[in-house]
């Protein structure tokens, strides 16, 4: 029963072993303001709420220096963008959609910003008082890769007004956050280059002389020599 018991263990600790790792990391938020088509020339960065729908775009970038260097797309296994709705006129849905160019919290206006790419994800948003997710693989895939540049994220809405909180939310203080999840075979970083080769140890100890083998057995007989003449007269 016992002995059963720690081979099913050991078994497990192997398989837990084997599976590769996964670990995460929160990318760095860089800035965030909202815009407004009734207020085409006016800047928002340094408000408290990020407004969505009802004419307003909020605008959201975060920055990659905390991912370990070498890290791939391909090791990225999910990345999620979870803002803290705070008050919503009318539930309804939301959307992040990329951002074709760069922009500043603290000058972009409705009239100054970037063209807007295609919708990565549309999720609920109706629940004040919790965080609304949106699954952003692909994007942050791509900004990882080069493919694309990060310009940031947009969060847009065709309902009424959405309000999550911003950076500058000293309230409730929940900012917009990025959760990355990273894979690798081993739960590490890259491979590091292959060191130098160390030096040559000193020479081993002569090993201990083996057993004679058996004497072999006699052989036959050769055939005898023919005999010497007889010179004597």
């Amino acid at each position: 029963m016992g002995s059963g018991l720690l081979r099913r263990g050991w078994w497990l600790c192997v398989l837990l072993c084997a599976a590769p790792c996964a670990w995460g990391v929160q990318a760095t938020l860089v800035g965030d303001a909202h815009v407004s088509v009734a207020q085409p020339t006016v800047n928002s960065g340094s408000l408290s709420n990020l407004n969505v729908g009802g004419g307003y775009t909020a605008l959201v970038q975060f920055n990659f220096d905390v991912l370990p260097v070498g890290t791939t797309a391909a090791q990225i296994t999910r990345a999620t963008l979870r803002v803290y709705l705070n008050r919503a006129d009318t539930a309804g849905t939301a959307s992040v959609q990329s951002v074709g160019g760069a922009w500043n919290e603290s000058t972009v206006t409705y009239a100054t910003m970037p063209a807007l790419g295609a919708v990565v994800q549309t999720t609920q948003a109706g629940t004040v008082g919790q965080f609304v997710t949106f699954d952003i693989t692909p994007l942050v895939q791509a900004w990882v890769s080069g493919a694309n540049a990060n310009y940031g994220m947009a969060l847009t809405s065709t309902n009424g007004v959405l309000q999550f909180d911003s950076k500058e939310n000293d309230q409730t203080a929940h900012a917009p956050q990025l959760e990355i999840a990273l894979a690798t075979g081993s739960g590490g970083g890259a491979t590091g280059a292959t060191g130098a080769t160390g030096a040559t140890g000193p020479m081993g100890l002569q090993g201990i002389q083996g057993v004679a083998g058996a004497a072999g057995a006699t052989g036959s007989t050769g055939v005898a020599g023919p005999g010497s003449l007889d010179t004597a007269q």
